[in-house]
């Protein structure tokens, strides 16, 4: 699957990678001449990883912050496997602060974006002297904000 992969473009987005790690997880399977298909492998190498996806896998999404302007965010939950990371605590309240870090974020860039169209309006009324005495008042006070 390296091969697959290893072009696939960063998304030019805003990443959060979360994932479990310190789990045995399958790294290769090694079979013997003649073995495959048909027969289990001789060996099962096991490493990092949440159990189900290795740990080099699991980093991938890391090479991004290299090549694109958005953030990436990298988090490991060490002993949560793949199935868990939804239903453990530690990774809910993680994501529930994320969560809550983007929508205040979110709040004060609207916030910012609606100072700025108001006093765009206001110095345009102002100019053409369209601007009543308490938009004139508003106006002064926004700027000193």
């Amino acid at each position: 699957t390296e091969n697959l992969i290893k072009d696939l473009p960063a998304p030019n987005v805003e990443v959060f990678c979360l994932h479990g790690s310190g789990v045995d997880t399958t790294q290769a399977l090694v079979y013997k001449k003649g073995e495959f298909p048909g027969s289990d492998p001789s060996k099962i190498l096991k490493g990092n990883g949440d159990g189900t996806v290795n740990y080099r896998s699991l980093i991938g999404c890391t090479r991004w912050a290299n090549q694109q302007t958005q953030p990436v965010t990298h988090h490991e939950f060490p002993g949560v496997d793949h199935l868990q990371i939804l239903r453990n605590e530690e990774t809910a309240a993680f994501i529930a602060n994320l969560i809550h870090n983007i929508n205040t974020q979110t709040r004060k860039q609207r916030a910012v974006r609606k100072k700025k169209i108001l006093l765009k309006k206001m110095k345009y009324q102002h100019s053409s002297g369209r601007a009543n005495q308490s938009e004139i008042i508003h106006f002064s006070f926004l700027n000193h904000v």
